[in-house]
């Protein structure tokens, strides 16, 4: 007998919409729902009032997804509080008894960036598919949250959830190609910085993370004018789509899953990117010191002469903090 649940997700939808001839029935959203387990349920992930925000659905309606051809339902809505908004749009899928979540734009539309929405958000995400893969058993496919990290918006003072961001939040990459074609642009990027990337050591970079944390030493003027290292600058204005698996069965997390919860758990803001650089490969370490060492302004004073052992200490931090 399967649990019940006091949780009405059509209802939720149909009392938050800001004009109710853009939505569904609560029927029908219900219907669309008839397979989710009551665990999940509870876990509505578009439900912000325990967290001081109220949600404002601005559309809401089924049809069938332009690739799969299953049900799709559209969710277009507002997150506020008394300081900020965000404009949300998202679609989601039941596809094969596993959920398929995609993000498709979330921005900031009123406000300065004074809380993470986007950790919150993801953390949302992630327990709504978790609890319906937790409860339905090992023998099923992952659910599955998508995203296009775009970083390209027409107003440049909008701060967008985009590359960067989803970067340092345990997304991976969709699919083979869209990681060729991330390599490919952060090399002809890097080049015009004058950095030169050998083709052995961008295999190393498998993961979105890879790019988010390389510091070359170098700084780039990202797109808003203010300095900042390589791969950052980078992932500031390049646009990839990626894919996190649920995985609430797995002991051993992902890379790109430690990386996030080292970078997201940081207390001091300082040390963030420091601390989820240990959590990497010995091997892409060891890389990224090579080419820290090749150029940053401490390889300049190396070619000149280290004369006092300050100096030679220095040098000697910075590169073991790497």
């Amino acid at each position: 007998m399967m649990e019940k649940c006091s949780f009405d997700i059509g209802e939720f939808i149909n009392d938050f919409a800001a004009d109710k001839a853009n939505v569904s029935t609560p029927s029908a959203i219900n219907e669309f729902f008839e397979d989710l387990l009551p665990q999940a349920r509870k876990k509505w992930p578009f439900d912000f009032r325990s967290h001081g925000y109220h949600t404002q659905i601005e559309r809401a309606d089924i049809r069938p997804d332009s690739v799969t051809c299953l049900p799709a339902l559209i969710l277009q809505m507002v997150v506020s509080n008394a300081v900020e908004e965000f404009q949300l749009k998202s679609k989601v899928m039941m596809e094969f008894d596993r959920i398929c979540l995609r993000i498709e734009n979330v921005y900031r539309s009123k406000g300065w960036q004074s809380t993470n929405f986007g950790s919150l958000l993801l953390d949302k995400l992630q327990g709504f598919i978790e609890a319906e893969d937790k409860a339905r058993g090992k023998n099923f496919a992952p659910s599955e949250i998508c995203i296009e990290a775009s970083s390209q918006m027409e107003d440049p003072d909008i701060l967008i959830c985009g590359g960067y961001v989803w970067a340092n939040h345990g997304f991976d990459f969709s699919d083979r190609a869209e990681l060729e074609q991330a390599r490919s642009a952060f090399k002809a990027f890097a080049a015009k910085q004058n950095v030169k990337i050998a083709d052995k050591d961008l295999e190393l970079f498998t993961k979105p993370c890879h790019f988010a944390s390389f510091d070359c030493g170098v700084s780039v003027k990202n797109k808003f004018g203010k300095p900042t290292y390589l791969g950052k600058a980078f992932l500031l204005e390049y646009t990839w789509n990626g894919r996190l698996l649920s995985t609430p069965f797995k002991e051993e997390k992902a890379e790109e899953k430690r990386y996030a919860e080292a970078y997201n758990g940081a207390v001091n803001c300082g040390s963030k990117r420091r601390l989820a650089l240990q959590t990497l490969s010995s091997h892409f370490r060891n890389m990224a010191k090579r080419y820290y060492r090749q150029y940053s302004r401490f390889a300049n004073i190396g070619k000149i002469e280290l004369n006092s052992d300050k100096e030679k200490s220095k040098l000697s931090k910075v590169l073991e903090r790497l």
